[in-house]
């Protein structure tokens, strides 16, 4: 309840924005709403499944010089064709990334995106003549939902449609990315994030759950990226440079919610006793000689279970004195000794001591 009343705050706040706040201040949240789109999807992939790519920029770029191309290129004018095919290059350009990419978790995923990342910053910056290099590409100003406002000044443009636009696609969004989360297939990834091995073992398929993952934060990225370019009306490839990509996963960790304390310190423990399970006795010299020594007295133990011995009396043996010359003597008690101790002894001794003499 607490939840969804804040949420209802931030979004009539938002939208009375426009109309208490200053034009600058307006405008500073446009890329605030692009950018938010943008981190829906990193959060899906990073928050959810437990991989942290440092190349998401390439999808943002890739959304943006799609708009771009649209725009310029093709003379589509239409924000909403612009952001379909934006979506759709982007699952495009992520299957066969992720199908690659996902194979691998921790640094090995966030260096093979980084990689990803890199080759189409380098794919937009040496294409002179299709992406315009370092100077970028134009971006004309889109329709929005079938109406040219060409005719209006560019920044009543931006605080007044375009922003209210904007605002509606990113609450689809977030409504969209509510219902994934809570969804079995994002009660599956909190699975896979928490103990992947376990997962595994309840029928999950892990690998294919984090493509779907990947996939679907590429299109929010893509969305996000189309939705930057006209408060500019340039893209450049800075977009998809990789220090692009550190900035919206420092985003990412700055939003995420804390998890409760108690769950935190569940998974930690489930994890510790993961690695435990993992660790191999012989590859641990501790933990060799003390298997070695805990086997070694359970087996002494059942042997001594199973050894079947003679009666007390005999299994004892008589007892030696300290001196066989002199036996020693002995008191009541030791004469009435136990079992008869005492006066085995006792003949002992002088039996030893007649057969020195």
């Amino acid at each position: 309840m607490k939840t969804a009343l804040a949420v209802g705050l931030g979004v009539a706040a938002i939208a009375a924005a426009p109309l208490v706040a200053s034009t600058y201040h307006v405008l500073l949240m446009l890329p605030f709403m692009a950018y938010a789109i943008v981190l829906l999807g990193l959060n899906l992939l990073f928050g959810y499944t437990g991989l942290v790519s440092f190349g998401h920029a390439l999808f943002i770029g890739l959304g943006a010089y799609a708009g771009a191309f649209l725009t310029t290129h093709a003379k589509i004018r239409s924000l909403e064709v612009i952001l379909l095919v934006a979506a759709a290059l982007g699952a495009l350009v992520a299957a066969p990334v992720a199908a690659l990419c996902v194979r691998y978790v921790k640094i090995y995923f966030g260096m093979l995106t980084l990689a990803f990342g890199m080759l189409f910053y380098t794919f937009v910056l040496k294409f002179y003549r299709l992406t315009g290099g370092d100077e970028g590409t134009p971006f004309l100003r889109p329709s929005l939902l079938g109406r040219g406002l060409d005719a209006m000044p560019k920044i009543d443009y931006l605080v007044g449609p375009y922003y209210y636009y904007s605002l509606a696609v990113l609450a689809l969004a977030a409504l969209v990315m509510w219902r994934i989360v809570h969804s079995p297939f994002g009660l599956c990834l909190k699975t896979i994030r928490d103990n992947p091995v376990k997962a595994e073992t309840l029928g999950i398929s892990v690998t294919r759950h984090r493509f779907y993952a990947f996939v679907i934060s590429a299109i929010y990225a893509a969305v996000g990226g189309a939705l930057l370019g006209p408060p500019t009306g340039n893209v450049d490839p800075t977009l998809a440079y990789w220090t692009h990509s550190g900035n919206i996963v420092f985003m990412t960790l700055l939003a995420r919610r804390r998890e409760p304390r108690r769950r935190r310190r569940r998974v930690r423990l489930d994890r510790r006793a993961q690695r435990r399970r993992q660790i191999d006795p012989d590859q641990h010299p501790h933990r060799r000689h003390a298997a070695q020594r805990r086997h070694g007295a359970v087996q002494e133990s059942g042997d001594r279970r199973r050894r079947s011995g003679p009666p007390r009396a005999a299994r004892h043996g008589p007892l030696v004195p300290a001196r066989p010359g002199l036996p020693r003597s002995h008191g009541p008690r030791d004469l009435a000794g136990r079992h008869g101790r005492a006066t085995r002894t006792h003949d002992s001794a002088l039996r030893v001591a007649r057969a020195r003499s």
